[in-house]
Order: structure tokens, then sequence, then C-alpha cells
């Protein structure tokens, strides 16, 4: 059933105008411009936030409205003028607009309109030059100190300051350290779909194999994601990716197999959206690290695959892959307006393999390095031998072409783009303190903080409205839910907080439900957890988790996942008369793990255990409440994903 309470005066704004898209053309990228990039076949350069000048909030505005210019300009025109795209990153925080207790660049700005400010200063001095800006870098973990909304509310304030400069910009998503779903969702869930161009993640890998089957996988799910929230028409770039010679069993040989690995997979997404890949990054600083530069400046092994690979396959479309045997990868590519076979092949181990050569193909066999290979025929076939060092097959015959099966991909593109103005204001739910999204307790009075930012040149005022889906038909008048709405009053580039109070009925079954805020200003379906109490809720590794961690014995992370070790969060339920929690836990490949409660961290119960995968398990924890609650979690590499604790 849907609620609504007309308690509104004005209309919202439609839907956002969408740029056409200029042709940006090489889907081949790095992180930090150097001298020599260009001559490797790269098209485009990520720099910035820290790394280099251009968008790099810090250097560039170190006094507050005093811009100091040069060195962007400097690093644009050197780009510019080697043929190489920018793709800046904005941020960090300049200590005199940071909200963190030491004023670290990660915190967010203590006031959203200064950082809308510099995003539409820095677009209209670079109008038609640089394409796109990137919101951050990866704002998931601790290059951004704050929460998920606080990243959607960033988000949000540097896509409208950026297109009232440069209309004809694209913004990308701020690059999450790995796939990280959770972190994606949630600023889906703050109202973020239509506040960016194109999604940008950095889908890491350790060890000296290369894992094509999770990397497809993970970036499967995340189209699937942007899919269902409606965003079937935007690309997903790979704003970093990269392996570092400075890690154990990483050999600059190796790097250089996992760099041609990992970008032929990547280009074998296209269909899916997968349009661009950045190499992390240009240069060893110091010593042996990611780049493909050594820190004196020479070529690393690296460089040579990655020049070989944009040579032979500029301008390349996927045509499928061909199965020649168990672990086997042969991706086949057109290139040259179709008119030219490139098949593309490596193996776990070294493994025979048969192409079919034809009578009169001319073709050229190289390795990853660019290294000629002597063909091998016998009966119409090119005997080849598949190793993990990939090997390029250039002008293959016709019949490689029609065996090549394209693999099942989730669809891009073929959702429709609505146009029309602008917004220039929004509102979003702030998270009640200790959860990462906001909720509301089912029979009580609820009060739901609401921020709304006018980056308009008028004011705007009304009162805001609510409308609730997912509850269930009242049965009587006491049922029905209630709202307390509240007036505001915007000025032109300002923002406010405002206060509705919300109550629906106590037989609401606990779960997700989406509630929308309507007033003039813009804001998005958000979804608003339904609780029979108040919760503490957090993913692990963000920076709500990092207010209730008192330990951390050996545990690692991952963005989103704790791991492995010995950790323990404490919460207060002194003032609660129940308490139960719902964990995501469990032990990778099953292994022992288990979850101990205590009021003292002196006397510790098992509350949970098992031999099992990551999956969510409920357990009550009444007999702690009026007391501080303590959870220690042990286990050969546990992990936890989420947390949710009622009380």
């Amino acid at each position: 059933m849907r609620v609504i309470f007309a308690v509104v005066a004005l209309l919202l704004v439609s839907a956002l105008a969408q740029a056409a898209k200029p042709n940006w053309g090489s889907p081949f990228g790095i992180v930090c411009p150097w001298a020599g990039v260009k001559e490797a076949g790269i098209g485009w350069v990520r720099g910035g936030a820290g790394a280099t000048g251009l968008g790099n909030w810090c250097d560039t505005e170190k006094t507050k409205g005093v811009y100091t210019w040069e060195g962007s300009d400097s690093e644009l025109k050197s780009d510019l003028e080697a043929g190489l795209t920018p793709l800046p990153i904005l941020g960090y925080t300049p200590t005199w607009a940071s909200s963190g207790p030491n004023k670290e660049a990660s915190a967010p700005p203590t006031n959203l309109l200064d950082y809308a400010r510099f995003v539409g200063d820095i677009a209209k001095r670079y109008k038609g030059r640089v394409p796109c800006w990137e919101v951050w870098n990866e704002p998931d973990i601790g290059f951004f100190s704050g929460t998920v909304s606080q990243y959607a509310d960033l988000l949000k304030t540097a896509y409208i300051a950026a297109k009232k400069a440069d209309p004809g910009c694209e913004v990308v998503f701020g690059g999450t350290a790995g796939v990280n779903i959770p972190f994606v969702k949630g600023v889906y869930d703050f109202g973020g779909r239509d506040f960016f161009d194109i999604m940008a993640v950095h889908p890491y890998q350790w060890g000296d194999a290369f894992n094509d089957e999770w990397f497809v996988s993970q970036l499967c799910e995340l189209r699937k994601l942007m899919n269902s929230n409606g965003d079937f028409h935007k690309e997903i770039w790979l704003t970093e990716l990269g392996w570092s010679t400075g890690d154990a069993g990483i050999t600059e040989e190796v790097q250089a197999r996992l760099l041609t690995q990992s970008m032929v997979t990547a280009l074998t997404l296209r269909k899916m959206g997968v349009a661009r890949t950045f190499w992390f990054c240009v240069k060893d600083w110091g010593g042996p690290g990611h780049g493909i530069l050594r820190p004196d400046g020479s070529k690393k092994p690296s460089y040579t695959a990655y020049a070989t690979l944009t040579k032979t396959l500029s301008n390349a479309g996927y045509a499928g892959r061909l199965a020649l045997g168990e672990g086997v990868r042969c991706h086949v590519f057109t290139c040259g307006d179709a008119k030219t076979i490139v098949a593309v092949i490596w193996a776990p181990k070294e493994t025979p393999v048969k192409l079919p050569a034809g009578k009169t193909s001319k073709v050229e066999i190289i390795d990853y390095m660019g290294e000629k290979i002597q063909p091998v025929t016998v009966e119409g076939q090119y005997q080849l031998q598949a190793k993990p060092q990939p090997i390029f097959i250039i002008g293959a015959d016709l019949a490689v072409l029609k065996q090549a099966k394209m693999p099942a991909l989730p669809a891009y593109g073929s959702a429709s783009i609505l146009s029309g103005p602008l917004p220039t204001a929004w509102a979003s739910i702030v998270p009640q303190e200790g959860a990462t999204k906001p909720y509301i307790v089912a029979g009580e009075d609820t009060p739901l903080t609401v921020r709304i930012q006018n980056q308009g040149t008028e004011p705007i005022s009304g009162r805001l409205s609510v409308e609730i889906e997912g509850l269930p038909k009242p049965a009587s008048i006491q049922d029905f839910p209630r709202v307390t709405g509240a007036e505001y009053r915007v000025a032109a580039n300002d923002s406010t907080v405002v206060t509705v109070s919300v109550r629906i009925p106590a037989s609401a079954k606990p779960g997700p439900v989406k509630l929308v805020l309507d007033g003039r200003v813009f804001i998005d379906r958000m979804v608003v957890q339904v609780s029979d109490s108040r919760l503490i809720e957090f993913t692990a590794n963000s920076t709500v988790e990092s207010r209730y961690v008192v330990k951390n014995e050996g545990s690692g992370g991952a963005p989103s996942v704790r791991f492995n070790g010995t950790w323990t969060y404490k919460f207060d339920l002194t003032k609660s008369k129940r308490a139960r929690v719902e964990l995501n836990v469990g032990a990778n490949n099953a292994q022992q793990w288990r979850v101990l409660a205590s009021s003292d961290e002196q006397a510790w119960k098992t509350i949970l255990s098992g031999k099992s995968n990551r999956a969510w398990h409920r357990v009550s924890l009444d007999e702690f409440v009026g007391k501080p609650l303590y959870l220690k979690f042990e286990g050969n590499d546990q992990q936890l994903e989420e947390l949710i604790l009622h009380y």
C-alpha cells in the first residue's frame, strides 16, 4: 500500500540533462602523467587528489577564496600537448575547510558549498579541455573519513557545480577500493543515482596469478546493481588497476604479464559497458612498486607490454572466446574496421593448442612483449604452446572468428535517457548516530533529519511531504501512518537542516521500505530501514564501524570485509530492555569461526560458532542488557561483512 501525506507546496524539479558525450577514443589509461606515456599508446591520464596538481583542492586553494592555478595550468598544458586526455580527481579537503578533528584532508568539508565553489570554478576554468571529473578517490576507505551518506552528499554537490559551470562535462563516481558493492549500493540508497554519469571502481588483485573469473564476476554484479537502479546507460571505468613489483612473487616480468592479462580481459567486457582501464601507476617512487617505469625513469617490461597491447588492440571490438581446452584463454577481437582478426591466448601452464591457419592468411604471431614467434603450421593449423605469458595471433583465419562465442553478460545501454533541466537543489536524510542508513522505529514517533542544499540563484521554500511505500494496509484509523511536516526556506547558495517526525504502525514488519520526501528540491527515493527498536548498523571497515572497534589483534581488512585475527567491538546497552544482533559472518573456505560476548571483557560466552562461509545469523542478547556489551570475533580467516545491533 502507498500512503501519501500532502503537506507540500511546490513542484519537484525534473530529471537531469544528459550532455552529448565527446569522442574520447582510447580505452587505455595511466595514473599520473610522465614523459613518454603517449609513445606507449596510452590515451588517458588520471591525476589530482594530492598525487598531482590538476584537481587537487588542497594545493589549489590553501587559503579560502585564494586560488593558485599555476600547477594545474602547467599540468593540463603538458597533458594536452602530449595528446593525453585528462581525468582529474577532485579532492582532498584543505585545512581551512576540513571537518576533521585534526583538520585532516580526508574529512568531508565542513561546508559542502565551499567544495561546490571550487568544483564550479575549476570546471569553468578548464571548460572544453577537461571532459570529465572524478569526485574523490576511493571514498570507501581512508582517503575519505566520512560516511557513505556524506559521500553521496559530496557527489550531489560536485555534480550540480560541475554541470552548471560546464554542461558538457561528465562526472565520474569516486573509484572504490575494489569493487565495493555495499558502498555503491549505499550511494544509490541515498539518492545518488542521478548525480554521476560514469561509475568507477578499482578491481585490484594480489598474488602472481590473475583470476579473470573473479574479476568478471565482480564487474557483472556491479552492472546488475546499476541496472537495478535504472543505470543501464552508464559506463563503468576501472580508474585504477595494477600489481606492485615490491610484492612477493611479482617480478617485473610477472607484472608485465598480469598487465596484459587484466587489460585484455577488461576489453572483453566493453559490451557490458566497461569502457576505460587505468593502470596504477606510471612510475615507481623511491623503490619497486606499481609503475611501468623504474624510479630513474627507465622502462620496465610492463611499459613494453602496455605498448604492445595498445598497438595490437587499438580500436578493437570483442568477438568472443574460443574453447581450446581447460584453463586456456583465447579471446578473439576484430580491429581496423573489423578487417583484422586478433586472437589473444594464455594458459596457467604450458598447454599445446591449435588454431585454423587458412590457405592464404598473412599472420603475425608475437608475444606480450612484442617479440615475433615463428608460426608452425601442420595440416592447415597453427601448432602453438599456450603459456601464462600471452601471445597475439594477428591476422588469424576467419574460422577463428566464426568459432568464437560471446559470453552471457548483463545488459548495457538499453535504457532510454531522460532529459530535462539540471536540478539546482537536493536533499538527503541523515542517518541516526551509529547507523549507516536512517531507520524508523515501528510504533514510535521517529524524527528524521533532512539536509536541504540550494545551489541555485534564487531562494526556495515550502513544506516537506512524505510518501511511504511497502506498509501493511491499515486495520483502523490508529494504524494510519502519521507525519509531522516541516517548513523550510533556503537562501540561494545555502543549506539548512529540518526535522520530519514519522510514525508508522507497530504492525509494520522490520525491513527496508522506500521513503520519499517531496518538495521543490530534488530528492530521489531513499532506502529507510524499518525496525522494531533502535539500532546500530554498519559494514566492516566503514567510518561508522570505527566508532565501536576497541581492540584489533592482527585483523586485516578489505573494502566492506574485516577478516583474520581477533577484533572486539564495544556497545552501550545500559539503557536497553532487549537486544539482538544480526551478523553476516563466516570464514573463508568454511573454516572454524566464533563470536563471543561479555559485559566486562573477563567472562566470555560463545554466542555463535561454526565451520561455514559467510552467511546471516541472528542471536538474542537479552541477557546482556543494562550493561556494556563487548563482541569478540575469532577464527582462522574469519570474515564479517555487516553487523546490525537492535537494542
